[in-house]
């Protein structure tokens, strides 16, 4: 009979791995494709359009056609604002590759290293350093590919208890581990919403003005908003 390694080395096979991959891709292009074939309108001295506020609400959709007509059809002030047409291909197209953009994709090459180093750290302590850094490297790439290939709620936590049962920890502490780390990650949500609230203010924190109903009970995005973090606490505690 397979022993459980074996029927879970067949259940990762290369093929099973790679349709799930070939599917997230597929579906990131598709949604690339549509956004950046998406047309909207920008603010331009040079532009033909300008914008009439057909729906009223003070704000400039720029996204919404009706808003904006040719300039010529229409009465022009100094103050009046041209915009053109465009797509956002066009806009990625005029993004110059220069040594400063090269410079800032590097800081942000460092930054997702310094956040994998900063995961490897906390599974090490975690673990009392029963983990090589060898170890919680491996573990850690597996774990974060298991997360982007598996649904959030079911997927990655469940392959870590494995995969660190795997380098020898017993599945009763392995457990223990995950389950702190993702209480230590919304202890860190929990904590800085307060500091961020503090710095910007709701105003700017909440700009766009949604209303949904639930259960009879119609919420703005602000509400919504504290309702979620109110869970959050109550679940992290």
């Amino acid at each position: 009979m397979q022993n459980s390694a074996d029927k879970i080395k067949k259940q990762l096979s290369f093929k099973k791995i790679l349709l799930p991959v070939f599917i997230g891709l597929l579906a990131a292009g598709y949604l690339l494709y549509s956004n950046l074939s998406k047309t909207f309108f920008v603010a331009d001295t040079q532009g033909q359009y300008v914008w009439v506020d057909t729906n009223a609400n003070g704000k400039v959709d720029s996204d919404d056609m009706a808003e904006f007509v040719p300039s010529e059809n229409t009465s022009l002030s100094k103050a009046d604002t041209l915009y053109r047409k465009t797509q956002s291909i066009d806009l990625i197209k005029e993004i110059q590759l220069n040594s400063t953009a090269w410079l800032w994709l590097f800081v942000a090459l460092l930054c997702v290293a310094a956040r994998d180093l900063g995961y490897m750290y906390r599974i090490r302590v975690l673990s009392n350093n029963s983990l090589t850094w060898r170890q919680a490297f491996d573990s850690i790439m597996l774990w974060e590919f298991s997360s982007a290939i598996t649904p959030s709620v079911v997927g990655g936590s469940g392959v870590a208890i494995y995969i660190l049962n795997r380098e020898g920890m017993p599945v009763g502490k392995s457990t223990a581990v995950v389950m702190i780390t993702a209480m230590l990650d919304e202890l860190f949500f929990i904590f800085m919403v307060p500091l961020v609230l503090i710095t910007i203010g709701t105003s700017e924190l909440f700009p766009v003005e949604l209303q949904k109903e639930f259960f009879g009970i119609v919420l703005n995005t602000k509400g919504i908003f504290w309702i979620g973090y109110g869970f959050i606490v109550l679940m992290t505690v």
